[in-house]
């Protein structure tokens, strides 16, 4: 059974901001994701919110939806102080941090800390490097590593995280090394697809990024289904279909990506901000809400693939 999660992004209020999210807490969606840019991108002088003092915010405003970036990247932060940022909103969360990363993208991060664009084969070095930094530092251990961005020695964070061994981290990558990190450090893998492309262009797309991930699991040794799978989708940028016209178009859109193994679709959320209204069957709308009690009904603490979670129910 395919779970719903919901983007937001933080570019309003910070009241709104609030509101949106008690809302998908109280509809049923199993997790809550910020967008993370240090501006909007399509708007760098409109309002935009820090992604993880607002989880940090949003978190005491909840009690059991999953929280995170989707996706924090290494251009606007040094790994050390993204994974400590992350870990005290785990602590502060109650163990609810999902940790999205993703090697970056946008010209107007790299403008904001002064920083030329990466070339590409850097970009994924900077990145590849990040994960397996991150992922050792979550674990509030001590790390050695020495790499060619980014170096530490004896160094340990502290307090330990509540999830274990740490927390979740879901991987962005469509390319094949990033697909290949994924496989060695992901708990989540997630995707968009692509810009403006018909789901069954989508579906084929992401049906064969899943099966290059598989390939990286088998000759790693690793069981490709401790990997969910997540899509981010259901916007019109990403998607040519009218998916929230009618509950039959939503749900034949559903079992498109249930079929191609998806676990988890994040949605823009509230679509309403990204449509016209006379686009959107208000019947849609009750029909998912009906179908997030359904999927929360026996959900007592959410976990990823059996290791994390928090008990504070």
């Amino acid at each position: 059974m395919t779970d719903f999660g919901a983007l937001l992004f933080p570019n309003v209020s910070w009241a709104t901001l609030v509101d949106r999210c008690e809302r998908a807490e109280e509809m049923g969606f199993r997790s809550l994701w910020i967008d993370d840019h240090g501006a909007n991108p399509q708007a760098p002088r409109s309002n935009w919110f820090e992604a993880f003092t607002t989880l940090a915010g949003l978190a005491n405003c909840t009690r059991r939806i999953l929280l995170g970036p989707l996706v924090s990247n290494v251009v606007l932060r040094h790994p050390v102080m993204l994974a400590r940022q992350a870990l005290t909103v785990e602590n502060m969360s109650g163990g609810r941090l999902q940790l999205g990363l993703g090697a970056g993208y946008a010209p107007t991060d790299h403008e904001m800390v002064g920083s030329a664009a990466w070339p590409r084969a850097e970009r994924a070095e900077r990145f590849a490097e990040a994960v397996e930094l991150i992922d050792a530092l979550l674990r509030a251990e001590p790390v050695d590593f020495s790499g060619a961005h980014y170096r530490v020695s004896d160094f340990r964070l502290r307090p330990p995280p509540l999830q274990r061994p740490r927390s979740p981290i879901c991987v962005a990558a469509h390319a094949r090394s990033s697909l290949q990190l994924v496989a060695r450090f992901g708990d989540i893998w997630s995707s968009f697809g692509g810009w403006g492309l018909s789901s069954p262009r989508l579906l084929e797309l992401t049906a064969r990024r899943s099966a290059t991930l598989d390939e990286f699991c088998t000759e790693s040794g690793r069981d490709p289904a401790t990997i969910r799978r997540q899509i981010l989708a259901g916007s019109p940028a990403t998607t040519a279909d009218p998916i929230w016209s009618s509950v039959q178009a939503f749900d034949e859109w559903v079992a498109g990506w249930q079929q191609a193994g998806i676990d988890e679709i994040v949605l823009y959320f509230p679509p309403d901000l990204l449509y016209e209204p006379e686009l959107i069957d208000p019947a849609v709308t009750e029909h998912l809400r009906g179908l997030l009690f359904a999927r929360r009904s026996g959900d007592q603490g959410a976990t990823v693939n059996g290791q994390h979670g928090t008990t504070d129910e």
